[in-house]
């Protein structure tokens, strides 16, 4: 689990010698009327509002800007899932 708060966090997946690590799915953190713009996969100004977890493949997203609507005081942001799996146990 990664947590993207603030304009311009991103997480990418990756593979190393030891893991790789692929992102699967996102859930928006904020208010109800809070929205958030992100960058999914190289597309660009896709806006979305705080109503539940996405799941596809994630190769890159990044938190462009978050939009508050005035009603308290939350974290706002993107959680994003994924899974890191070890190339040996050993």
């Amino acid at each position: 689990m990664t947590k993207l708060v603030g304009d311009g966090a991103s997480a990418s997946s990756e593979e190393t010698n030891e893991y790789v690590l692929r992102y699967y799915a996102f859930l928006p953190m904020g208010n109800t009327n809070d929205t958030v713009t992100i960058t999914l996969n190289d597309v660009s100004g896709i806006e979305l509002s705080m109503m539940g977890i996405m799941e596809f493949p994630i190769e890159t997203i990044t938190l462009e800007t978050t939009h508050d609507s005035g009603n308290g005081s939350v974290t706002r942001g993107i959680v994003v899932l994924g899974i890191k799996k070890y190339k040996s146990i050993f």
